[in-house]
């Protein structure tokens, strides 16, 4: 550090361009490359230019690939795009997103998993591990309640503490556990009124502190408003570079610092502003620095970051104008069309209308303009230059007879009476009808949400006049998130094909022609209407605030919870065979302590079917009632099964004690209530083949903190308080209350235990009730 001036130091924590770090070889530290992600390399070389980049393989969409509920296919992705990162020169992808879908209008939910944190934690550990295999960081992001497009630079998260470790930390802690990333980026956002980039309780508190994260913590590009407040609260790295104002507004901070030994208010800084800006003798600058060992822990922690993912990434061995490899290009092109048909979810097969096998169509009418220009990604930042695209009416024409093609609608998604009647004639004339729908890029980008789940005007009339004309329709809806379809009733077979990357013209045909027989589950819950979701009254927000009112009961927690029916539920998918579950059983592991107890259910599976299918095997936990509010159920673990016509298999999964607990506000810790919890096997979340029952006999997590304004009826379920109290308490009066045998009983039950002196001032004084529940505070 004696090497280095102020200056310096201050410009390390922010980038040296839109896509680099400094480097500063007196201390061991390179400049390292990074790309948007996470489908895909999204290599720019102009920060200005977002709709150029080096060719590299799309991959599907994050929430394409989630619904593959595939741990090792989304592993094999991770590692996939890193060996093109590597190609290409770049050390960091920022990716994956793990944001919780929180809303179906959220603008960039096709850039994270799901709507459940477990799904995402899981899935997205899974990436890391595949990416960083290869010497490539992967970035986690956007930390921490990134929900929403509106006012996403200053909206104001409001999220009580419960529903923030149960939902929207919850992911997060899982990828960390799992897959450690090296890099993690702060969201635009704030949370709870303070931004998310200096936000000291949220970066070294909980992820730090708390979580053990040892990574790199960057800001979101331009997301830092005072820097050294930022360093202060744990970030690492500003971006993007250079940032000549902020650089300078750094060094004047730790010079300040530096020489009173604390912070300075803002009269002395500004006192010191002509000051500090003349030119200073290198010695004394070398003397400043030195200081900053002793004075600047946030600093010197930035720069042990900087340099610790210097060491874990590969090096660079490409020039900045590399290209992919032809071998490689074709390998992943592969890979991305195979990722695709995971990710493809079966809704709807009415009479096993698929697939729709060549040899039984002689002539296929494929209709919507998706099918001819495909609609492979989002918008915004994730948007990739493909090497290769396939087309859905080329993979057609390859594989049927007789192909004819109807645009259905034009290129912004809108259907008028003449392109409608047009695609009813090619309908009546085909012996069945493949029709894509579905949202434009206009619909569905980054940078806005959506205002509506209906499809763009006209394409509802599309699909009831094609459905009409051709009874044997199969319409496949082309979006990154759900829509409306309260069409379902009218076509044959319905397919969500989602926002599938390059490959996703083959895999689509493969999933139609029977060639792969659909293995995708939603992620996501498809509501019938928008007014049903659980946050509809609260999402996106308002002015720049947006109040998080459904507490935690996010997409499947509340539909389940409260009976709202969707036109498909979270965990919902098809398949052309069939599945049955039988003979749970239940094997506890404990440990020495309760928290740390772990329980492994196991299930038999069978393919029942004629055909080689996947299964997608979902355990929730659900709770026994009790006075805090719980989901229903909540997933807590999944697994895939292949299996051949016929086959058995059995199947285990493992849980903790931690997957039976809930955020206790009054200990500030997640805890389990004693009671008798379900272990639940589904084919959905409304789907449940087998409950098994878990009796837990204690307790688990701290028990709360009690004072004296605690209630009665918190401090009777206390074996060592209800002792004490009989000391200053009539017994028959604390017995009565523990029976609860009078309809009375219940108001004395809901009275803070210092108002007992009060009813009892002969026995007892408010100093007295302060000092026992000090003294048991204190066991």
């Amino acid at each position: 550090m004696n090497k280095l001036t102020i200056q310096q130091i201050a410009a390390l924590s922010s980038g040296a361009t839109a896509w680099s770090t400094r480097s500063c070889p007196e201390i061991g530290i390179s400049d390292l490359t990074m790309s948007d992600g996470p489908h895909g390399v999204r290599k720019t070389l102009d920060a200005a230019n977002l709709d150029y980049s080096i060719p590299a393989t799309a991959f599907p969409t994050t929430a394409c690939l989630a619904n593959s509920w595939d741990v090792e296919l989304v592993e094999q992705v991770g590692a996939a795009i890193a060996r093109e990162c590597r190609e290409l020169g770049v050390q960091i992808l920022l990716g994956p997103g793990l944001n919780i879908k929180r809303s179906p209008l959220g603008g960039r939910n096709f850039e994270y998993y799901a709507e459940d944190p477990v799904v995402s934690g899981i899935l997205a550990g899974a990436f890391i591990r595949g990416l960083q295999s290869n010497g490539v960081a992967a970035t986690i992001k956007h930390f921490a309640a990134n929900n929403a497009e509106y006012h996403r630079m200053t909206i104001n998260a409001v999220v009580d503490e419960r529903t923030l470790r149960e939902i929207y930390l919850r992911g997060f802690e899982i990828a960390i556990n799992t897959g450690k990333p090296w890099a993690l980026m702060t969201a635009y956002n704030k949370l709870n009124g303070q931004y998310c980039s200096e936000h000291e309780r949220l970066l070294t508190g909980i992820l730090r502190q708390e979580w053990g994260y040892d990574g790199l913590i960057m800001s979101d590009w331009t997301a830092v408003d005072s820097r050294p407040a930022a360093l202060v609260a744990g970030l690492d790295l500003e971006m993007p570079g250079p940032s000549p104002h902020n650089d300078q507004n750094t060094a004047e901070w730790l010079a300040e610092t530096t020489e009173t030994g604390a912070r300075t208010t803002s009269e002395q800084h500004a006192t010191r502003q002509q000051e500090i800006a003349s030119d200073r003798k290198t010695a004394s600058q070398q003397q400043t620095s030195l200081a900053l060992q002793e004075h600047h822990p946030a600093v010197q922690r930035s720069i042990a970051a900087l340099r610790k993912l210097g060491e874990r990434v590969a090096p660079r061995t490409v020039s900045a104008a590399a290209s992919l490899s032809m071998p490689t290009a074709a390998a992943n092109h592969e890979l991305a069309g195979t990722a695709a048909a995971a990710g493809i979810v079966l809704l709807k097969n009415h009479h096993r209308t698929l697939p729709l096998e060549p040899d039984t169509v002689a002539r296929l009418a494929v209709i919507g303009r998706f099918a001819r220009e495909p609609r492979f990604q989002g918008g915004g930042s994730s948007q990739m230059n493909p090497t290769s695209l396939q087309s859905t009416l080329a993979e057609a024409e390859q594989q049927y007879q007789a192909v004819q093609y109807a645009e259905g609608y034009s290129t912004d998604g809108t259907a008028d009476r003449a392109q409608i009647d047009q695609a009813a004639h090619a309908a009546a004339a085909a012996d069945a009808v493949l029709l894509l729908v579905g949202l434009p890029e206009s619909c569905e980008s980054e940078g806005f949400d959506r205002t509506s789940l209906a499809l763009p005007a006209g394409q509802s009339e599309l699909i009831a006049a094609v459905c009409a004309a051709q009874p044997r329709t199969v319409v496949a809806i082309v979006a990154g998130s759900p829509v409306a379809t309260d069409w379902r009733d009218l076509p044959a077979g319905i397919l969500y094909a989602g926002l599938a990357g390059q490959g996703s013209g083959r895999a689509l045909l493969d999933v139609v022609t029977g060639r792969c027989n659909p293995r995708g589950r939603l992620t996501e819950s498809f509501p019938e209407r928008i007014e049903d979701t659980p946050c509809y009254l609260n999402f996106p927000g308002e002015h720049t605030e947006a109040r998080y009112g459904e507490g935690v009961f996010v997409g499947y927690r509340y539909y389940e919870t409260v009976g709202v029916k969707t036109a498909f539920p979270f965990g919902f998918g098809l398949s052309y065979t069939e599945f049955t579950y039988s003979d749970p059983s239940l094997t506890t592991v404990s440990a020495i302590l309760p928290q740390d107890t772990t329980y492994r259910i196991s299930v038999n599976i069978t393919n029942t079917g004629d055909r080689e299918g996947t299964e997608v095997v979902q355990l929730y936990v659900s709770p026994p009632a009790t006075r805090i509010r719980r989901p229903v159920r909540e997933l807590r673990g999944f697994c895939t099964a292949r299996l051949e016509p016929g086959e058995t298999r059995r199947v285990e999964l493992t849980i903790t004690a931690r997957d039976l607990c809930y955020w206790d506000t009054r200990c500030g810790c997640f805890a389990a209530d004693p009671g008798t919890y379900q272990l639940q096997f589904g084919r959905n979340a409304a789907d449940i083949r087998h409950s098994y029952p878990l009796e837990l006999p204690h307790r688990i997590g701290r028990a709360p903190v009690l004072d004296e304004w605690s209630s009665m009826g918190e401090w009777l379920q206390v074996e060592p308080a209800v002792r004490l109290l009989e000391t200053v308490i009539p017994e028959e009066f604390l017995k009565r209350l523990q029976s609860g045998t009078r309809p009375t009983d219940q108001m004395f039950r809901n009275m803070p235990l210092k108002k007992m002196a009060q009813l009892f001032p002969e026995r007892t004084t408010p100093q007295q009730l302060v000092k026992l529940a000090r003294q048991v505070g204190s066991r």
